[in-house]
């Protein structure tokens, strides 16, 4: 229930504990979600973790919000339609 995916690397060079994606998709998006440098900067990690209480719909919003983020760069994974 649980993954790390790779995302670009942070271009800012921030020496904060706190990503910048992690704010913005805070920020921005309503989207709680940790982002950690690994395995060393700038190279980062997002980690995903799904619980009872998540929609696929939830899973679509952080897809789209990191496709704004980084210019469409996040591939269609596919994911199910949302049953009723």
């Amino acid at each position: 229930s649980m993954a790390a995916v790779p995302v670009p690397p942070d271009t800012d060079g921030s020496s904060s504990i706190f990503d910048p994606l992690t704010t913005a998709l805070h920020t921005d998006w309503a989207i709680e979600v940790p982002v950690f440098s690994w395995p060393a900067p700038p190279e980062r990690l997002l980690r995903i973790s799904a619980q009872q209480y998540n929609a696929i719909a939830d899973f679509r919003s952080l897809a789209e919000a990191l496709n704004c983020s980084f210019g469409a760069v996040v591939a269609d994974v596919g994911l199910p339609e949302a049953s009723n």
